[in-house]
């Protein structure tokens, strides 16, 4: 199972659905989402063992390592961080 991490308090939630969204109104909760965070900002997307991850048309949109994934879509790696407005998440396949 993978699992991500939220840098602004070090929350780690399951990856436990084959599409979860993240975002204000996603299933990765957090008690902290500034107003740049889209309801539904992105996707993650499971595609076998792998999660791959989807800009849902925020207004900020969605970074892999620091480089915007734009419309397309873009296959996770342990330990890669994904920026959705100003927070990063760390996605990871072993867990905490």
């Amino acid at each position: 199972m993978a699992y991500l991490k939220f840098k602004g308090n070090n929350s780690t939630v399951p990856v436990d659905k084959d599409t979860f969204t993240i975002g204000r109104h996603g299933d990765f909760k957090s008690a902290y989402y500034p107003a740049n965070i889209s309801r539904l900002h992105c996707a993650l997307f499971r595609n076998g063992d792998t999660h791959s991850v989807r800009d849902l048309n925020s207004h900020t949109g969605t970074s892999v390592n620091g480089t915007g994934i734009g419309n397309g879509e873009r296959v996770l790696q342990d330990g890669d961080s994904i920026q959705v407005g100003n927070l990063t998440i760390e996605y990871s396949r072993k867990g905490t």
